[in-house]
């Protein structure tokens, strides 16, 4: 797999509105897709053959800075 630098240069430049960029680990990056980006950005990743996405579904309300504050309670 390239690097993690090199990934995250080349989803920037893919123009899928991608934010929250988090390196957790030499072989972890963690990324916030758009909910209608999704496809296309497992797409983007099948097509680059050295990406494996993890899908981690979560509702979190965020601070200012972006920061995860709380969790919010899902109401059913």
């Amino acid at each position: 797999m390239a690097d993690l630098a090199e990934l995250k240069q080349l989803l920037l430049a893919a123009n899928l509105d991608l934010d929250g960029f988090e390196v957790r680990s030499s072989g972890e990056l963690r990324v916030s897709v758009p909910r209608q980006k999704l496809t296309q950005f497992a797409d983007y990743l099948r097509a680059l053959n050295f990406a494996r996405p993890e899908l981690i579904v979560g509702d979190r309300a965020r601070d200012a800075s972006g920061r995860c504050c709380r969790a919010r309670q899902l109401h059913r």
